[in-house]
């Protein structure tokens, strides 16, 4: 099973500072999916309960992590947590991480940075977040609040499932395999970026046995993989799908197809009922070169990741 990391109170732990949890259950729904490793760099440090903490903007321009009675510096103990989890993130093979939102520590978007006379100048990622992010940048994140969006969610989710295979991937690299990996998400690129795409078909077309091919691709990949679909994107990649099934439709059948292409490019309908007309016709004439696209077969379609319109913007 895929592993994620995640702050250690969204699955219901109780070590936030004053000994609650602050369970999330679409987080905790996730784990159906996805097999938990929980974090709390607070928790660990000083158990519960416990003082709060704040980021603090010092005069040398550094981030501290202070406590808001005693004014202790958490600073060195928080970042050295840090470090020994990025470290056993890698040894697990972590494909993606669920941060608490607000959080000093796990926070990641809008954290509230404050001076030392405790009046807030600015906002910033939490200490624990921002290591883990720049000790692993193509990692796919995200904060528990934002995963209600479902266009995040399915971008989110969507990555995860992507890095793991990428990760698969490189257990036994070769120019074979390489190649059939990129062929397997030509239009899930495609649906991210067009560029990218392109630039990942010349990697792939050209490969050779080096670390530097699969370590250029293995990051133009998960960079491109880590980009929010549009709608628009998503859509040119449909039409260049339905290149491969339209000379087995009928004249009636194609203006159905196109039709509800266009209803999806207009948000009427949600991807699910595009994927379905793909899939049955991807039966029907058995088209192999689609059937094991990662576009349609990446994630367990009960998750309904494309399922509602506001999946993509």
């Amino acid at each position: 099973m895929i592993k994620i990391g995640v702050s250690s109170c969204l699955i219901g732990i109780e070590c936030a500072y004053n000994g609650s949890s602050r369970k999330d259950d679409f987080v905790v729904s996730l784990s159906k999916y996805f097999e938990f490793v929980p974090f709390c760099p607070e928790d660990a440090i000083l158990s519960h309960p416990r003082e709060s903490m704040k980021l603090v903007l010092d005069k040398n321009g550094t981030i501290r992590s202070v406590g808001n009675k005693t004014k202790t510096d958490y600073t060195k103990p928080i970042i050295e947590y840090s470090l020994n989890a990025a470290q056993k993130a890698k040894q697990e093979n972590i494909c993606g991480f669920i941060f608490t939102a607000k959080s000093p520590s796990c926070g990641v978007f809008r954290v509230k940075l404050y001076l030392e006379n405790s009046m807030p100048v600015d906002t910033t990622k939490g200490l624990f977040s921002k290591t883990i992010i720049e000790q692993f940048p193509f990692l796919p994140y995200e904060e528990e609040k934002r995963l209600s969006d479902p266009w995040l969610r399915y971008n989110f989710i969507v990555s995860v499932y992507a890095y793991s295979e990428m990760i698969q991937l490189n257990k036994n690299p070769s120019r074979k395999a390489m190649i059939d990996f990129h062929t397997r998400y030509k239009f899930l690129l495609l649906s991210k970026s067009t560029k990218n795409y392109k630039k990942l078909g010349q990697i792939a077309s050209f490969a050779n046995n080096t670390h530097e091919t699969f370590n250029s691709y293995t990051a133009l990949f998960l960079e491109t993989m880590l980009i929010k679909s549009k709608k628009n994107q998503v859509y040119n990649a449909l039409e260049h799908m339905f290149g491969f099934i339209k000379d087995f439709l009928s004249s009636e059948e194609k203006i159905v197809f196109l039709s509800t292409l266009l209803d999806f490019k207009k948000g009427i309908v949600p991807l699910v009922a595009i994927n379905r007309m793909f899939e049955l016709y991807i039966e029907k004439y058995n088209i192999g070169y689609l059937k094991n696209q990662a576009f349609f077969n990446l994630y367990p379609k009960d998750l309904g990741l494309d399922s509602n319109t506001l999946a993509f913007k």
